[in-house]
């Protein structure tokens, strides 16, 4: 099992990024090797259970993401699982002077036939690099700013 943390601010309200977050969608905008969400279906839990595709190096992997816990604008953890991959998710959202204090907390397990020899450091390397791009994607993505709502070529018509 292999552990990735990450923590940062994000000049947005803990809704709004929790809004993001929850979104099953979102996580092709925020992990590029996640190559496809469907199938959202209500959870036990609240929020959305979903499907997905994910690429690893090269190879495509199914699943099943199901919400455990859901505290809206506080946290929400998630659990994925298919394909042999395991990957546990807890992100805390806490209001900042600046925003929203957001933690990610990932546990996951690779496929166990892909544990052996010089494979198992590069998985490791390929899903913090993942995890690290998602990071700077979802902060990019909640850091755009809004287009202007007094647009000056709408005035006067």
């Amino acid at each position: 099992m292999t552990q990735v943390r990450s923590s940062f601010a994000i000049p947005v309200p803990p809704e709004a990024a929790f809004g993001f977050v929850a979104e099953p969608k979102n996580f092709t905008v925020m992990w590029p090797a996640m190559a496809a969400v469907y199938g959202e279906q209500p959870s036990p839990a609240g929020g959305l259970d979903w499907r997905w595709e994910y690429r690893m190096l090269g190879i495509k992997l199914q699943g099943v993401t199901r919400v455990l816990v859901y505290e809206p604008a506080a946290r929400i953890s998630m659990l994925s699982e298919g394909s042999g991959l395991r990957v546990a998710h807890t992100w805390q959202f806490a209001r900042v002077a600046a925003g929203t204090q957001l933690d990610l907390s990932m546990e996951f397990t690779l496929p166990a036939q892909w544990l052996t020899g010089v494979m198992e450091p590069l998985l490791v390397r390929e899903n913090r690099q993942q995890a690290a791009i998602a990071m700077r994607n979802l902060r990019n993505a909640l850091a755009a700013p809004e287009p202007a709502r007094d647009d000056p070529w709408r005035r006067g018509r």
